[in-house]
């Protein structure tokens, strides 16, 4: 509905996606993605979050989306 309405995918560096990634959301992180999300934001912190909770088809939905997988630094979560 937000991104309806013309809101930005990217908006707040790409925390939904993130936070999409982090609980699972797969439909949502493909919506978001398509809509312009950037995969490797934020050295990849979507990427992160998934793989930190097991979230296996949401690291591979990012990867093939561009996400990179070489941390330079573990985010505070």
């Amino acid at each position: 509905m937000l991104l309806a309405a013309g809101v930005s995918a990217n908006e707040d560096e790409d925390r939904a996606l993130q936070a999409a990634a982090k609980y699972g959301r797969d439909e949502v992180v493909r919506i978001l993605l398509k809509a312009g999300a950037r995969a490797n934001a934020k050295n990849s912190l979507a990427l992160f979050h998934a793989l930190a909770r097991g979230q296996d088809s949401i690291a591979k939905i990012l990867l093939k989306a561009g996400a990179r997988p070489g941390f330079t630094q573990r985010p505070s979560v």
